[in-house]
């Protein structure tokens, strides 16, 4: 079983092959990613303090897409970790995810700025 310690913060590997194929697709998903993260940690919070763990729940798993889509794997299991603890509406496994997100949020962030600084 892998546990966060086994994830990276950043893997290029997924958008090394969409920067293959198509430099400018790799721009705009990147982009689109770097633009959602503040909203969907804006809906994390509020949902957990409405203690509203459908929100939760549908919040976690965009994030998991997302991070997914740009190789962030810490985040990505973090996000997976949290929906799973929103469907059985584990309200402190839910804050304490939110918190590390967050951190996590911004760890990818920078590590995907870099990333297409690069290209």
């Amino acid at each position: 079983m892998t546990s966060l310690n086994d994830k990276k913060i950043f893997s290029s590997k997924q958008l090394d092959s969409i920067v293959e194929i198509d430099l400018e697709l790799a721009k705009e998903i990147v982009k689109n990613v770097l633009s959602n993260f503040p909203k969907q940690i804006e809906k994390l919070n509020h949902s957990l303090k409405d203690k509203d763990f459908d929100n939760l729940n549908f919040t976690g798993h965009s994030l998991k897409n997302d991070s997914g889509n740009v190789g962030g794997e810490k985040l990505q299991y973090l996000s997976e970790q949290l929906e799973q603890s929103s469907k059985n509406d584990d309200y402190d496994t839910c804050s304490v995810l939110t918190q590390k997100i967050e951190i996590e949020v911004i760890r990818l962030v920078s590590e995907l700025k870099n990333y297409i600084s690069k290209l």
